[in-house]
Order: structure tokens, then C-alpha cells, then sequence
């Protein structure tokens, strides 16, 4: 492979011309600290906090137009229901949708605000495809919660690597209106926690620790909303449980200290979304609209087949382009698949199973940009063509601001990614920095990028749509089939709307698994179940062999934090589970005493007395109240407690250094 540095770029013949240009203003700052109850804005002064100013704001809308409840003032009869101007938002607001070309919702993120009692602050579930516009719904709910009851939000999204955008863009549009907007997830801990924040992103982990630490403080009913973005999480065999504890100690509280807390949940369309909703004591709406239509495609040797019928929408002819491949494996059909869409101007997202694959792709990819780009390869006049188009389709100069800003990251830039980006190619992975994760993705979204190599992380969340994705193999990293929910939420990511006039997948198929991918392609989604507990799925009865961890931790939990201190409160709140909901006779007296019997053995619990009376006071020990401000499971916490009194039985250093032990993550 042939790489140029930036001094032997510049030549005319070459197919990236080092066109010299202004370093761009970096877009991460360090952050200043805030004063209390200030918000800075765009510019040099302070905005006061919208959550403690008086300043009183009715965000609301109704299909009534002679309804109290309606935001808009003398409505005619044929005033236009989907004009966001006819919602009473700050002016503030206003201006960052229309700079953003966004008047008007769509018919049915209209429907779903005004089902019933949802604006009111029922709780909420609804499903739509990638693109369709779902989070426009749970912005507007939260403005609400935020401007006009004065209540805080939390929004909890699967992965560290999404809570950056979101965090990003809710910055922009809240903070002219002061509203303060902050991350929790991974290494991120802003300082002052959520007493200095009023939108709080988190993930999964950080959001149950959050939640654990409110109602220790008894400050639960500082919060107004709860946003759950990929709610189908809850049936995740390793996190799963963790969203579902979560949603049961907010419920458990909502029915018995009357907390108004709405939540709100985003999720796939699954068989059995009706179950959540309904345990959720949730309104439900599904829509399967998509702004821009999605042809879903699958690539058998040199033919693209039409996913759905079989039947074949175009041939392959790539003899004459001379691809190259990567070692050990023939993936010219891709190769070619994702610079034709270069060519054409567009951009592409290739899904690979591992990070190891994402680079080595995306090497090969620069490789034969390189060579077809120089003139190397040129076998007629259409592959003639094809080099012209190509040399055009790369803008260098943003390509040199981009290396520029990447050279800002506090830990400089990748060099496998400056290599290849000096060729519109880039990888995405949680190997990366956040700040060149951030800055990579902006500049997909900005063309600059033309062609990103993505791990499954990337599908999931990640605001970043493309005119092609193309699905490397139907195999995961375990060489299993890939989860129908991971293919469809890659496929989603195709088509842009406001640029696409259409999307295209292409899951790519060799002889070898091409019956993995005709059954990944015929596959549904599975109903998902509570990963509290195993159950049977025909009786619903609990599986013996089930080490119980999550219900372990479940009723640890609440009492550590103060919810239940006997038998029958731990009773009430199991039975406003997930797991309760969908199979009543799972959790037995018999499973609830056995678990009770557990902690107290592992010293995490105690008894006030010794009978076996349901209402015997039950109350953490300092060690179970340590367990659970670490946010560690009970079988973790034994496990270092174990450790931890072993190395004070005989602890001889040689050096400082062995005290690293006692410091060391288990996980």
C-alpha cells in the first residue's frame, strides 16, 4: 500500500492535492466552572437558570382548538396542526429548529404527543424506524418538563459513545435558554453531580447509581422526566436488568409516595412492545413510517438480489477496475460497492463484527483509493471516467482542517486514521478517543468523510445516516449468526433525510454463509422477557438452575437505599417488575425468603430479630450500603469484601506497588 505524507501531496498528478488552509477553530474547550443558577450561552454573558428563574412558560398543544389546554390563541378552524410555531416554546427554540430547516412534525409525532393524558405526563412508549424522527417526540416532552414545571430530566441511552451527540445537541438548543446539559457515562463524572446539571445524560449504569443516590437523599422528586431511549435494552442478557431495577424502583415510588415522574421510552418494534407498555402503565404508539424509503438488498457473488423477493436488481462487473482485496479474504464486491458511492458523491457506512476488521477494511479501502485515484489502474474509458469523478469527489482542503483539528485531541491524532482519512476513509470504535470519535463523526455528517468502517456500536444511537450501509458479513465476532435487532438497527442507518432520496442496504454474502444470511434475512424479532430472573417460557415458572443474580440485586437494592425495611415492602415492589408483569408466579415467598436468607449470610443485610415473621425489620449493613454507592452486584461485592479481609490477614509489601492489587477493577 502506498501512503503519502503531507509533503509528497502536493504535486498535481496526485490524487490528494495539499491545498494549505486556515486551522479551524477546535470545537472542544475545556469547560470554565459555572456559577450557581448561570447557564453560559453562545456568547460572553450568562443566561439565568430556566429551572430556578420565574419566568413561566405553558408548552402545550391540542387537536381541540377551543381546548383550555391549547398553546395558540384565536386557532381557526384550518390552522395547521404540524407547524411547530403553533407550540409556545422560547423564541430561542424556535430558531434553532428553523435554522435547522425543521417548522413542521410529522403527522404522526403529532398523533403521539396528543394521545391521551401524554402531554399531562402519562407515561409513554412508542416505536418507529431509524430516521422517522422519534426523538423529537421526547424533546418536546422534556422542554416541557423542563420550562414549565420546573423539573429535571434524565435521558439514558445504551452506549458512552451516543451520550457525546445527544449531549452535543441538547447544549445547542438548551443552553440559549438556560438549561443546563451534561454527561454521565463511562470516565465522565461532571463536577457537582446532578445538583449542577438539569438534564442529566447517562448510560445505563451511571443512571441506576444516579437514581439509587436520589432516593438515599430523598430528592427523587427533583426529577419530572425520564427518557429511555433502545427500551427494548431491558431484554439485554448482561445490562437488561439493570434498566428494568431502575423503571421498577420509579414505579414502586410513583404508586406509593405519589412522585409525578413521567417516563418516556423509545424502542424497536418488537412482538410484545404492548407488555412493556403495559407494565409501564404507558400510553402506546407504533408507526412504521420513514421519511426517506429503505431498499433492503443482500449481495450473493456478482449479483445484488431485492432482499424480500430474491429476485435480481443488478449485476456486478468490476474486472476492470482491478480491486484489491484484503489479506485473506475476497471482499472486492464491497470494496467496490463503497467507492462507487464515493464516486457518486454520497456517503457509506460499512458494518464490521470486529475493531481489528474496521482498520484492516479501511486500510485496503485507502489502498485502492490511492491507486485507482492516480491513474494506475485506468483499463477504458469508463474506468477513465470513474478516476475523474473520484479525484472530485475528495474536497482536500476540509480534509486538511480535519487532520489540523485531529492533531488538537489532548492525545493527539490515530495515526491509522490520519493515514487513511487523507483519502476520505475513516474507522469508528470504542478504540478510539472520544474527542476523535466526536470530531470523525461530525465530519460524516459534514461530507467530508465519504466512507466510515463502523463496529455495531455505531448502529445504535449514533444520529449518523448514510446513503449506503453495507453489512460486511450476516456473522458476529463469535462467527454466530449476527441478532436480528443489531441488522436491523444497521440497515436503519440508511437514507438521509433532507439529502437522500433514498436508502440501500446490502448485506453482503459469501457461498460459504449464505444460508446464515437468507435466515438472518427471514429472521423476526424475538419477544423479549425480564432478565431478572430466568423463567420458564411456557409455564413462566423460575428456572432452578438460575443463579438469581439480578433479583439479588434487585431487592439489595431497595433495601440499602431505604425503600423497603421488611418482608412485605420487598414483596410490593417485586411484584412492580417487569418480570412480575409478564409471569405473576415467578418469584415465589419462598425465592423472596431464600434471598433475604443470602444477603444476610453475606453480612450485606441484617435482621432486627430473630423470627421468621413477614414483618421482621430488615436493614443494610454498612457493607451492603457500600455495595450499593459502588454499584457493584452482591456476588462482586462478597468477592472483594473476601479479598480485601485475606490481605489483612497478611499483608507484606515489597514495593508501593502491590497495593495496586487491592485497587484493581474485578471486571
Amino acid at each position: 500500500m502506498v501512503l503519502m505524507d503531507k509533503h509528497t501531496a502536493g504535486t498535481a498528478n496526485n490524487v490528494f492535492a495539499n491545498n494549505k488552509s486556515n486551522n479551524k477553530k477546535h470545537m472542544y474547550k475545556k469547560r470554565s466552572v459555572r456559577q450557581p443558577g448561570l447557564v453560559r450561552s453562545r456568547g460572553r454573558h450568562r443566561v439565568p437558570n430556566a429551572l430556578k428563574s420565574d419566568q413561566k412558560y405553558t408548552i402545550n398543544y391540542s387537536f381541540d382548538d377551543n381546548s383550555s389546554h391549547s398553546s395558540v390563541s384565536n386557532i381557526s378552524a384550518n390552522f395547521d396542526r404540524n407547524l411547530l410555531s403553533n407550540w409556545s416554546f422560547p423564541q430561542r427554540i424556535h430558531q434553532f429548529y428553523a435554522s435547522k430547516g425543521i417548522t413542521k412534525l410529522f403527522d404522526w409525532q403529532v398523533e403521539c404527543l396528543n394521545m391521551d393524558g401524554v402531554l399531562e405526563g402519562r407515561n409513554l412508549v412508542y416505536s418507529a424506524p431509524t430516521s422517522a424522527g422519534k426523538t423529537m417526540v421526547s424533546d418536546i416532552l422534556m422542554y416541557k418538563k423542563l420550562l414549565e414545571h420546573k423539573k429535571k430530566a434524565i435521558v439514558i441511552l445504551p452506549f458512552v459513545s451516543v451520550t457525546q451527540e445527544k449531549v452535543f445537541t441538547l447544549k445547542r438548543v438548551l443552553r440559549a435558554v438556560g438549561v443546563n446539559v451534561d454527561a454521565f457515562a463511562g470516565g465522565v463524572n461532571p463536577r457537582g453531580g446532578l445538583a449542577r446539571v438539569d438534564v442529566a445524560v447517562c448510560t445505563i449504569e451511571k443512571a441506576n447509581n444516579m437514581i439509587n443516590k436520589l432516593i438515599e437523599d430523598n430528592k427523587l422528586n427533583e426529577i419530572g422526566l425520564i427518557v429511555v431511549d433502545e427500551l427494548h435494552m431491558i431484554g439485554n442478557n448482561s445490562r437488561g436488568f439493570l434498566l428494568e431495577l431502575l423503571l421498577t424502583k420509579v414505579l414502586y415510588l410513583k404508586s406509593k409516595m405519589g412522585h409525578e415522574i413521567q417516563i418516556v421510552g423509545m424502542s424497536a418494534t418488537i412482538p410484545n412492545l404492548d407488555a412493556i407498555a403495559k407494565w409501564l402503565n404507558a400510553a402506546l404508539y407504533v408507526t412504521d413510517f420513514r421519511p426517506v424509503p429503505l431498499y433492503e438488498r443482500v449481495n450473493i457473488g456478482d449479483v445484488v438480489y431485492d432482499a424480500k423477493t430474491m429476485a435480481e436488481y443488478r449485476r456486478l462487473d468490476i474486472k476492470d477496475y482491478d480491486i484489491k482485496k484484503s489479506d485473506g479474504s475476497d471482499d472486492t464486491n464491497l470494496l467496490f460497492l463503497a467507492i462507487e458511492t464515493l464516486v457518486s458523491g454520497l456517503g457509506s457506512v460499512v458494518f464490521c463484527a470486529t475493531k481489528a476488521q474496521c482498520e484492516k477494511l479501511c486500510r485496503t479501502l485507502a489502498s485502492n483509493i490511492w491507486e485507482l485515484g492516480s491513474g494506475k489502474k485506468v483499463a477504458n474509458k469508463s474506468t477513465q471516467d470513474f478516476r475523474n469523478k473520484l479525484k472530485t469527489a475528495i474536497d482536500f482542503n476540509k480534509i486538511e482542517q480535519l487532520l489540523q483539528q485531529l492533531q488538537k485531541c489532548p492525545a493527539g491524532a490515530d495515526p491509522g486514521v490520519v493515514a487513511n482519512l487523507r483519502f476520505g476513509v475513516a474507522y469508528h470504535h470504542a478504540g478510539l478517543s472520544i474527542d476523535e470519535r466526536c470530531i470523525i463523526e461530525q465530519a460524516f455528517r459534514d461530507g467530508v468523510i465519504k466512507i466510515l468502517c463502523a463496529t455495531s456500536t455505531l448502529s445504535a444511537g449514533v444520529n449518523l445516516p448514510a446513503r449506503l450501509v453495507i453489512i460486511r458479513s450476516p456473522l458476529d465476532f463469535k462467527n454466530s449468526m449476527m441478532d436480528v435487532m443489531s441488522y436491523r438497527q444497521m440497515i436503519g442507518r440508511a437514507g438521509r433525510q433532507g439529502v437522500d432520496t433514498m436508502g440501500e442496504s446490502i448485506l453482503m454474502c459469501s457461498e460459504s454463509n449464505r444460508a446464515k444470511g437468507e435466515e438472518l434475512l427471514k429472521s423476526s424479532l424475538s419477544p423479549i422477557s425480564s432478565c431478572l430472573m430466568g423463567i420458564n417460557p411456557i409455564d413462566g415458572s423460575p428456572i432452578s438452575d438460575q443463579s438469581f443474580g439480578g433479583i439479588k440485586r434487585a431487592i439489595l437494592e431497595i433495601i440499602a437505599n431505604g425503600m423497603a425495611n421488611n418482608y412485605e415492602d420487598v414483596s410490593q415492589y417485586i411484584q412492580k417488575s417487569f418480570l412480575a408483569s409478564i409471569s405473576s408466579n415467578a418469584v415465589t415467598e419462598t425465592i423472596i425468603t431464600d434471598i433475604i436468607a443470602y444477603l444476610v449470610d453475606e453480612k450485606l443485610i441484617h435482621s432486627m430479630t430473630d423470627t421468621d415473621s413477614q414483618d421482621r425489620k430488615i436493614t443494610p449493613t454498612q457493607f451492603g450500603k457500600a455495595v450499593l454507592a459502588s454499584g457493584v452486584s452482591p456476588k462482586d461485592g462478597a468477592f472483594i469484601l473476601n479479598e480485601l479481609n485475606k490481605a489483612k490477614v497478611s499483608l507484606c509489601l515489597s514495593t508501593d506497588l502491590h497495593l495496586l492489587y487491592e485497587v484493581t477493577p474485578i471486571t
